[in-house]
């Protein structure tokens, strides 16, 4: 079934093309691996990711979205789309016992802002 990668929304209308990318941490790479910290989201080669350690977060380059977040991203509306993906995640998700909802309004600023720093295309369709 397809959901909206942003906020978990069963009914995804359409689709945003990025490049692919991969964040990772100081963990998931060998130690003399350089990271490139744009916008404070730290950003490797996709080659340079430990193979044993971890494997970093690699990014599918195509990101559905459902409509409320496909107008947030047509208005580069990153505040609005984090606050609707956290009202949404409140309904769908609880939350892991170690996270607050700070952490995840964190988690949601630094994948969006990634998002939007990658994004390649206008409104597609599914």
């Amino acid at each position: 079934m397809l959901k909206c990668d942003l906020c978990s929304d069963p009914h995804p209308i359409a689709r945003y093309h990025t490049r692919s990318f991969g964040i990772t941490t100081n963990e998931d790479v060998f130690p003399d691996t350089p990271i490139h910290l744009i916008d404070d989201v730290p950003y490797v080669a996709t080659d340079d990711i430990h193979p044993v350690r971890g494997t970093g977060h690699l990014v599918d380059p195509d990101w559905l979205a459902c409509e409320p977040c496909a107008n947030l991203i047509d208005q580069q509306n990153l505040d609005g789309l984090i606050a609707h993906c956290l009202a949404n995640f409140r309904i769908s998700h609880p939350l892991p016992p170690d996270m607050t909802e700070g952490d995840l309004a964190d988690f949601c600023r630094y994948w969006y802002t990634a998002f939007f720093q990658n994004l390649l295309s206008t409104r597609l369709p599914l």
